[in-house]
Formats: structure tokens, C-alpha cells, sequence
């Protein structure tokens, strides 16, 4: 092989390309190739030296060290390494590091980054970043810091003009309350508590709304009082309905008092004549003991049916009806009734026996969704025919014999 084959092929190499690409591109055997390669002493530079190199000369060509991280997919800090490893710095070890630092902090600090996020991305405190800065003398009108500081003039001007309070301030910029309160401070504005300042601010809306003269009318209105009625001492009434009929001005006193026998009157039931007490101002008449008297009194109707109690007008109808077509009718069992939905248990009012036939029949003036499963499972598990008879069906009543069958579905059947 000619000299010149070999000098190329090392250059190919040393520029990057791989031995199978040399030797493809020469035509010539990979072997070959690496022995010319090894024989001349050639080490070409690796892939990260060469990606070293090209992230230190955009840092120096001027692009921030953060973009210079982010292109070359490494962190900050490794690329600050790169630059302190080519003494770019003038420094050695922990100290050009510290130096690659504050240059890139106030790169990023030029380009409005706050202090937290440059801390952030270098992994240093807040504070050495306000440092750095200071001790730069930088004053750069722009970006975030710009932004802070027309927010706290526009936190100032609405806390003196405009009577606005610091939490109201805090959520109209999106910023904390202790960062509007410092703002005010810097400026020299005496920070009054919340509570004042709304107070003034309802005071001045009031007035605006020509209603102060009726809130001042309000707050001066007397407070009315009672006689405590165990104590007799002289209390003020709550606000409410309620509570202006209250008669003790303490618990203690309301328990005393409802104790106190001379507060008790003696009254004798008009239906078991058993005496009993009641408050002397409990209102009524006070003629039963009880409820269960009450009710004795009150000559309420309990149908009945043979020895059962009816539940309705509408059974005492349908019993009534029966008897008198000479409908063979009875109370349905409630034994035989069945389960529906778990534990539930359901059995209809009637057992109508016709002939052969029996039905049972459910009356119900007022049909409900609840009714329709319980139905639906009688059907299902019983064995026993069920004729639901709503208030439509009874009233008018049926006008014969033939039509009360019609209506339990035996109309059919020999009368019996």
C-alpha cells in the first residue's frame, strides 16, 4: 500500500469517523486499517472530550451556562467543572467554582430570574445570590425585579388612596400578605390591623349609601329586659322570637325554678281521674295526664272488622261491601305473608274465598313507588292471586254483587 492510503486513512479516523467507516470508504480490510491506526500511535479524542469542548466554547462565545447545560444535557454544575478544568477562570478548584457561580448568577439575574430560582438552578442559599448581585452593583430595569417593585408602588398606592386592607392588596397582585406588609413598611406607611381598616371602609360605604343615620338609629335602640322568674333579677333578652319568651336569665335559675313546687299547679284527668302537675305557665286547658287519655277522649272511630281493628275508611268500605253481597271475606294472615328486599315483610288486608278460588286483596287509597316491590314479590312467592283496589276503583262503590267480583277478577265463578 501506498503512503498516501495510510496517511489518509489516519486522518479519516483522527477526524471521527470509525475504522469499518474508513475502510469502507477506501476500500480496503478492517484489520488493516487498525494496524496503521496503532502502529502511528493515533488516540483520537472521545465523544465527551469532544462534547467538553464544544459546551466550554459556547459558554465563551457568550450563551448563559444554564442554556449552555440544557443543549448539552448535562447540569449546571458539570459544565462550571468543564470551565474550571480549562482554567478559563484564572482559579483552581472550590474557588473557580465559587467564581463560575457569580458569573452565572448574574447572567441569569440580567436575564430577570429571581433570586430563588438562580439559588435553585446553582444550588446555592437565596442570600449569596443577593450578595453576588449587590456587590456587582447591578440595577437592571427589566424582567422580574422590574415587576416587584412597580407591585409594591401599586400596593402603596392603593393602601393610602384607595383605603384598600393588605389581605385585599395581597390577593389582587397574586403576592403574600408579609410581602405587601414589608412594602408598606419600606415606605413609611403605618400598617393598621385589618379590622380597622374595614371598619372605616363599611363606615365610608354606609355614609355613601345615605344608611348611616339608620345604623346608628339601630345601635342605639334599647335592649329590651325581664324579671327572671326564680331569681327576680332583672336580665336582658336575647335577639329572636324565640328567645324573648325566655323566662330564667341563667340555666341554674331554669332548673330551680322548674323544681320549685309553688311554681306547679295540681290538675285531675278528665278520663282515668288520676291528679297530676303541670307548669303553672303551660298554656291549655290541662284536662288529660297523658297522650294515651288524650286519645281515649278524642272519640276517634277505630273500624273493626269481626275482631280486627280496620286501618283505613277504605277497608271498613270493602269489608262493608262484602258483608252486605255476601262475599265470603276475612283478614289475610299475617303469617303467610312474604319477605321482599332483605328483611321487609309484606301481607295484603283481605282473603276473598269465592267457590274453588281465593284472591287476596290489597285496598290502598294512595298508590306509591315503594308499593310495586312488595307487590311484584307477593305475586312471585305467595302462590295467591293479589288485586290491588285503589280509591278510584271503590268510590263510587260497585252496585251489585257481579260488580264487586268483576273487581277481584272472579266475575266468572258460580256464585256461591
Amino acid at each position: 500500500m501506498s503512503e498516501d492510503i495510510k496517511k489518509r486513512a489516519i486522518e479519516l479516523y483522527v477526524s471521527g469517523e470509525s475504522v469499518a467507516q474508513v475502510a469502507r470508504e477506501l476500500e480496503l480490510k478492517d484489520h488493516l486499517v487498525w494496524n496503521w491506526v496503532d502502529r502511528a500511535g493515533v488516540r483520537r479524542p472521545s465523544k465527551r472530550s469532544q462534547h467538553m469542548e464544544k459546551a466550554v466554547q459556547a459558554y465563551l462565545d457568550g450563551t448563559p451556562i444554564t442554556k449552555v447545560a440544557d443543549d448539552a444535557k448535562v447540569s449546571v454544575s458539570t459544565v462550571q467543572a468543564w470551565i474550571s478544568a480549562r482554567g478559563l477562570t484564572g482559579k483552581g478548584g472550590r474557588a473557580a467554582k465559587t467564581s463560575s457561580n457569580k458569573q452565572s448568577a448574574l447572567l441569569l439575574y440580567k436575564e430577570g430570574k429571581l433570586y430563588s430560582e438562580i439559588a435553585k438552578t446553582l444550588k446555592v442559599a437565596p442570600k449569596t445570590v443577593s450578595k453576588w448581585v449587590e456587590d456587582a452593583g447591578i440595577v437592571e430595569e427589566g424582567g422580574a425585579h422590574l415587576q416587584a417593585r412597580r407591585d409594591a408602588e401599586t400596593a402603596v398606592r392603593l393602601y393610602t388612596e384607595k383605603g384598600a386592607t393588605v389581605e385585599d392588596i395581597a390577593a389582587h397582585l397574586g403576592r403574600g400578605v408579609n410581602t405587601v406588609s414589608g412594602w408598606l413598611r419600606e415606605a413609611e406607611v403605618e400598617v393598621k390591623s385589618s379590622i380597622e381598616r374595614r371598619t372605616s371602609a363599611e363606615q365610608a360605604m354606609y355614609s355613601k349609601l345615605g344608611v348611616a343615620a339608620n345604623i346608628a338609629k339601630a345601635q342605639a335602640k334599647p335592649v329590651p329586659t325581664r324579671l327572671c322568674a326564680y331569681c327576680e333579677e332583672t336580665f336582658e333578652l336575647p335577639q329572636g322570637r324565640r328567645q324573648s319568651r325566655q323566662q330564667y336569665c341563667s340555666l341554674k335559675c331554669s332548673q330551680l325554678g322548674r323544681r320549685n313546687p309553688d311554681k306547679r299547679t295540681q290538675h285531675v284527668c278528665e278520663v282515668c281521674e288520676k291528679p297530676f302537675e303541670r307548669f303553672a305557665s303551660t298554656q291549655g286547658p290541662n284536662r288529660f295526664c297523658s297522650n294515651a287519655c288524650r286519645i281515649k277522649s278524642s272519640g276517634k272511630i277505630q273500624w273493626k272488622y269481626e275482631d280486627n281493628v280496620l286501618d283505613s275508611g277504605y277497608e271498613a268500605m270493602f269489608a262493608g261491601l262484602c258483608s252486605v253481597y255476601g262475599v265470603p271475606c276475612e283478614r289475610f294472615d299475617r303469617t303467610q305473608g312474604v319477605n321482599w328486599e332483605g328483611e321487609r315483610w309484606y301481607a295484603p288486608d283481605f282473603l276473598v274465598k269465592v267457590g274453588p278460588r281465593s284472591v287476596a286483596v290489597e285496598i290502598k287509597g294512595l298508590v306509591r313507588e315503594v308499593d310495586e316491590p312488595k307487590w311484584a314479590a307477593f305475586r312471585e312467592k305467595a302462590g295467591v292471586p293479589l288485586v290491588v283496589l285503589t280509591q278510584g276503583e271503590l268510590v263510587p262503590p260497585p252496585a251489585t254483587r257481579d260488580d264487586l267480583l268483576g273487581l277481584l277478577g272472579l266475575a266468572k265463578i258460580v256464585k256461591s
